[in-house]
């Protein structure tokens, strides 16, 4: 399958499906899902983590773009596949990742959103 800190594409990518870049993190969930970290831009949130250039591997086709992760590690279905290998974070950015864990919960979007009230930077 993929290795901790693949970058995936989703094939389904509606709002409601796929939609951002996904940091593979770890096994399956159960046989549907695997766990992982969503990719964003959003800095709406203060929750929201910057990563920077050295944290995301050059040369492929997922570059760089002021790209932030929440901190959360979500279950992905493996119905919005298959998915497709679009970059790949450097050892340097999974130890920074690994840093910043402080034991964020593995959850699906709809819990986290019910569960945790996000706060506006402004």
């Amino acid at each position: 399958m993929y290795t901790k800190g693949t970058i995936l594409e989703a094939t389904k990518r509606s709002r409601k499906e796929g939609f951002h870049y996904i940091i593979y993190w770890d096994g399956y969930h159960n046989d549907e899902d695997f766990t992982g970290l969503v990719l964003t831009h959003s800095t709406d949130y203060i929750e929201n983590i910057p990563l920077v250039e050295t944290h995301i591997k050059e040369g492929e086709t997922f570059e760089y773009d002021n790209t932030l992760i929440i901190p959360c590690f979500f279950y992905k279905p493996c119905k919005w596949g298959p998915y497709t290998k679009v970059g790949e974070i450097t050892a340097e950015g999974l130890d920074f990742i690994n840093k910043k864990n402080d034991g964020w919960p593995s959850t699906t979007w709809e819990e986290f959103k019910r569960s945790k009230k996000v706060v506006k930077k402004y």
